[in-house]
């Protein structure tokens, strides 16, 4: 890997597809409470935690649901009342999540912010204490499923079955945990105009790449990963590959790269027309090959 080359290609996406794209992007509605920096953390997690699928549809339903919250949503999640604020959900749906599994995570977010204060505390202390992102996500995920939901099932714990687990992922089973990585990121670094740095304590440097279809497939296209199964370890060796690019910030690209993809700039199926204007095209495996057949077709 010529890591300058790379690293000047990726510059140049970076400049292309910068701040200008907020508006297509969750991270959007969390920029909107600066100044709030405990409602960032809420508004974060539920958009980061409903970021599956197209951009416009998850910015409509995570608004949504901020409306029925007052726009208020640090104060509202702390005193969440399972019976008197359940009902303001009825007939709120984002794919395979429901009323009544918001209504739960919200439930269990209030856990945590009556126990620990504001979401960030909670991460802070679990990255001091485990060291490492991994780690750090693994504590959540365990603290959120080990917490009473009785007002939702009558056991008191989640259905192996329920929704609302989609929601909290584990490395150690393999998962990419793109939407909490993405979360982290959002949280954690800073230095541009797109994330918060409302995490000091937990460095960009250790951060994951939030690993979505777009960033898995033009990775692959950059040589920054050989695997084609996306999950935790394709995310690790993505990272790993780029923390050669850029030490301190690996993912200081994935918002550039999954915008990308997402723009329809780099579409699944191989367009020359799209290809040739692209910042990537002189570190682009698919690309190199498609223009050798096309030189010797032309021959």
């Amino acid at each position: 890997m010529d890591v300058a080359r790379l690293r000047g290609a990726l510059d140049r996406l970076a400049a292309r597809y910068n701040a200008s794209r907020l508006q297509h992007d969750p991270l959007s509605i969390v920029r909107e409470y600066q100044g709030s920096p405990r409602d960032q953390e809420v508004v974060g997690l539920l958009a980061a935690v409903l970021a599956f699928g197209r951009a416009e549809l998850i910015i409509r339903a995570v608004r949504d649901l901020l409306g029925r919250m007052d726009r208020a949503p640090y104060e509202f999640v702390l005193t969440f009342d399972p019976a008197g604020d359940a009902p303001r959900f009825v007939g709120w749906q984002y794919r395979l999540w429901k009323a009544r599994d918001l209504a739960c995570l919200l439930h269990l977010l209030r856990q945590l912010l009556e126990e620990h204060g504001s979401v960030g505390s909670f991460f802070q202390k679990a990255y001091a204490e485990t060291g490492s992102v991994a780690g750090m996500l693994e504590r959540f995920t365990a603290y959120m499923l080990s917490r009473d939901c009785s007002p939702f099932y009558r056991s008191g714990r989640l259905p192996a079955r329920a929704p609302v687990r989609s929601f909290f992922p584990r490395p150690s089973d393999g998962s990419a945990c793109k939407r909490l990585n993405l979360y982290l990121r959002w949280m954690a670094r800073g230095g541009d105009t797109l994330d918060t740095a409302l995490w000091p304590t937990i460095p960009a440097a250790a951060l994951v790449m939030p690993l979505d279809t777009h960033v898995a497939r033009i990775s692959r296209y950059l040589g920054l990963t050989r695997r084609r199964s996306p999950g935790w370890r394709m995310a690790d060796a993505i990272t790993a590959a780029l923390r050669q690019v850029a030490p301190e910030d690996p993912v200081r690209y994935d918002f550039a790269l999954s915008h990308l993809g997402i723009s329809g700039d780099c579409p699944r199926r191989l367009d020359l027309a799209k290809c040739r204007p692209c910042p990537l095209n002189s570190v682009c495996r698919r690309y190199r090959l498609a223009s050798a057949r096309t030189r010797r077709a032309a021959r």
